[in-house]
């Protein structure tokens, strides 16, 4: 750990007892923090899905969906190694209102109007269940209320 990230860690994350011992003390059962809505909830899917907290664009990646962010400015780190898989033939599909750099080198630029893409989520995951294009056995054995996702994306009417 380098000197800023400690620095950072014993003046953020050191205050956080007392913070959260304020917010019982006043009867409240909901604690936030920066790390709530900022970096805990891509850094945890990154862990889940990569097998660590760094993204690696290695083989066997044949296609990458990276839906409102930007690699060049959130996870430099991971660039180089995003480049050599585009080098390699990786495919890359860009969900962004902005026209960013990484949404000029995408195969595929999808541009929804900034609040829609959750509809845009919904009709995509419709789609992968009703076309039965989802990993059967991955779904039995790891997920909790796959039917009611697929209720509720098949009952969902986009159109109003």
């Amino acid at each position: 750990m380098d000197r800023k990230q400690w620095l950072f860690t014993l003046l953020i994350q050191g205050a956080r007892p007392y913070f959260h011992r304020l917010t019982h003390a006043f009867g409240s059962p909901n604690y936030l923090t920066e790390s709530s809505s900022c970096a805990t909830s891509p850094m945890l899917s990154t862990w889940l899905n990569y097998g660590s907290r760094q993204i690696a664009f290695k083989s066997p990646v044949r296609c990458s969906l990276v839906w409102s962010t930007s690699i060049i400015n959130s996870t430099p780190t991971a660039w180089q190694s995003f480049l050599e898989a585009r080098a390699k033939g990786m495919k890359l599909i860009v969900i962004d209102p902005r026209r960013t750099r990484l949404a000029t080198m995408a195969d595929i630029h999808l541009q929804p109007r900034p609040g829609t893409d959750g509809a845009l989520a919904l009709g995509m995951m419709n789609v992968i269940i009703g076309e039965n294009l989802y990993d059967k056995e991955f779904v039995e054995q790891w997920t909790v209320g796959f039917n009611e996702l697929r209720t509720l994306v098949q009952n969902t009417s986009l159109i109003t």
